[in-house]
């Protein structure tokens, strides 16, 4: 990953660690302070944060800000005008969890395959996301400087159902050729 600022280090650290992919914008660069999360109509363009310009089929999710500027290729790569940069003064951190199957197929008809959606495709801990926010705080507040401007604010529109798995142990230890207990 390219070396850029604490804040940014602390979503990568913590992607790697924990396998949690996470966008921290410049809450000052969100227009309106208002962020809508939408599809893509075909043709819409903005520029991530590798400095490229993309030009999105219809259905890729994504967020506006209040003057209906791209801020976020969701799942994917957030946009060069929200990023955290030196002048950065606030953070809004982002912790999320996408349908697997639309990251994959966003990310694979733009040709853009990045770390954050290679997690997303495989499917997130939903159980992580909001333990995963609070560490990313909490380190922020020790290297970075920060200090909580607000509370969490968690936005559930899916219920997750865990699934139940049976195992058959004797099963494994035949496979596996060791005794491993349950």
């Amino acid at each position: 990953q390219r070396p850029l600022n604490n804040i940014i280090h602390i979503t990568n650290y913590l992607m790697f660690d924990k396998g949690q992919p996470m966008h921290a914008f410049d809450y000052d660069k969100i227009k309106g302070a208002r962020m809508m999360l939408r599809e893509s109509e075909k043709g819409e363009k903005l520029v991530t944060l590798d400095g490229m310009e993309r030009e999105l089929p219809a259905g890729v999710i994504v967020i506006e800000d209040g003057e209906g500027r791209l801020i976020d290729l969701c799942g994917i790569m957030g946009a060069k005008n929200s990023e955290v940069d030196a002048d950065t003064k606030r953070v809004l951190l982002f912790v999320q969890v996408y349908d697997p199957v639309r990251i994959r197929k966003s990310s694979m008809a733009l040709g853009h395959r990045t770390e954050a959606a290679l997690r997303f495709e495989k499917g997130i801990d939903f159980d992580a996301v909001v333990p995963v926010l609070k560490e990313a705080a909490n380190l922020m507040k020790q290297y970075a400087n920060a200090k909580e401007a607000s509370k969490l604010i968690d936005i559930l529109n899916v219920e997750y159902k865990p699934k139940e798995v049976l195992v058959d142990y004797e099963k494994i230890n035949l496979v596996a050729g060791i005794e491993i207990s349950k």
